[in-house]
């Protein structure tokens, strides 16, 4: 699958790594939507990236997407000039808040106008930067899910008592290459499509149990807040890593932001296969109607 004709892109976070991404845009568009990927994800995996590059530009809109310090498994990362390993298996997910920064500074260089999009694991991140910095901007949540109740029926017990066993074994706990056996973090769908061991060390793995990633999409916890600015959410009626029906999300998601438009009759899975294009359709519908910035 092809892409628009897109530029690579760098630039660096407050905390000196260097993000590399790519950036789809035109001259005179005032309006960037930035990608957010999910867990061992980076900019250019998931083929809707390329259907949303062509979409988005033929509207008007760029679209810039990224590497956050935790993409992929284990990466040669750059920070302030040093070699440091970096991704998903090492990075503290808190790291993400200065990566969305860093890339939010990036477009803020060309265009008025933001739209923060997440896929997965990208969904917390971006609620977890809009509460933490106290931001307003609307936001595009593809595929969110409970990663509490992933994680829980992954390993097939309590995530609490996954952290007291970590918490536990403080040998090496602050050492940053500490991998834990394979069993540890991973995702099985309800679909029986979705095995998917996650190789993690103790430190990237507690700050996940910990955070945001396992808080703000709790639907039993139910964390109390409210993010002033407009969402539009796709549930897939197939993605086999819900554990709730698309309605029951959408729901708790419709609580949360100021307003809400929907994506959820489409009989597609997690990673958006086969209704790309139709889903970055209806994102750039519902952006304009939002308001005239673009």
């Amino acid at each position: 699958m092809t892409s628009a004709l897109g530029k690579l892109v760098s630039f660096s976070s407050e905390n000196g790594y260097k993000l590399h991404g790519i950036y789809f845009s035109e001259e005179y568009n005032n309006h960037t939507i930035i990608h957010v990927h999910g867990n061992f994800g980076n900019f250019y995996q998931n083929e809707f990236i390329s259907v949303m590059s062509k979409v988005y530009l033929s509207s008007g809109i760029n679209l810039l997407s990224f590497n956050l310090t935790s993409h992929d498994g284990l990466a040669e990362g750059f920070k302030d000039g040093e070699f440091e390993y970096v991704g998903g298996a090492v990075s503290d997910f808190n790291e993400c808040l200065n990566d969305i920064d860093a890339a939010i500074c990036f477009a803020k260089k060309y265009v008025n106008h933001i739209t923060l999009q997440g896929h997965s694991l990208g969904c917390d991140r971006i609620i977890y930067y809009l509460l933490k910095k106290g931001e307003k901007y609307n936001s595009i949540l593809l595929s969110p899910v409970d990663s509490n109740k992933v994680q829980e029926h992954w390993i097939g017990y309590k995530v609490a008592d996954q952290i007291k066993g970590l918490r536990m074994d403080k040998e090496n706990l602050n050492k940053k290459i500490n991998w834990l056996p394979m069993d540890s973090y991973g995702a099985k769908g309800n679909n029986k499509e979705w095995i998917y061991q996650i190789p993690i060390c103790k430190s990237a793995l507690t700050s996940i149990l910990e955070g945001a990633a396992f808080k703000y999409l709790n639907l039993d916890l139910k964390p109390i807040f409210k993010i002033d600015a407009k969402c539009i959410v796709y549930c897939g009626v197939n993605d086999g890593l819900l554990t709730c029906t698309p309605s029951d999300m959408i729901s708790y998601l419709r609580e949360k932001f100021t307003e809400i438009e929907e994506i959820s009759y489409l009989k597609a899975d997690h990673d958006l296969v086969g209704v790309e294009e139709i889903i970055a359709v209806e994102i750039v519908r519902t952006v304009k109607n939002w308001s005239n910035i673009v």
